[in-house]
Parts: C-alpha cells; structure tokens; sequence
C-alpha cells in the first residue's frame, strides 16, 4: 500500500489528469469544485490506507 501513497506523490499530474477525465465525461453529475474534492478524498482514503491518520 505504501507503495500507491509514494506514486500518489511522484505522479501527482497523472491523478489529477486521470481525475478530470472522469469528471468531463460525466459532467452530469459533476460541478466546477468536483475534480479538488475527489483528489482530497483520494489522498485521504490513502493516507488512512497507510495508516497516516488526518484530522
């Protein structure tokens, strides 16, 4: 697992692309502030993963 929260890190542009994506292809159930959500979801649900506990 510690493995993805390094590549989280490293190839933070990939995710980010990866993210926007999915969001453009589904603009229906998208809004402007979706893609900075599901990243700050995506980095907490791996940090949680890793056992890096957030507040």
């Amino acid at each position: 697992m510690e493995l993805v929260w390094i590549t989280f890190g490293v190839n933070e542009a990939y995710y980010e692309n990866y993210i926007d994506q999915g969001v453009t292809a589904y603009p229906e159930v998208h809004d402007a502030g979706s893609p900075t959500k599901i990243e700050c979801y995506a980095r907490r649900v791996h940090f949680h993963a890793t056992g890096i506990a957030l507040s």
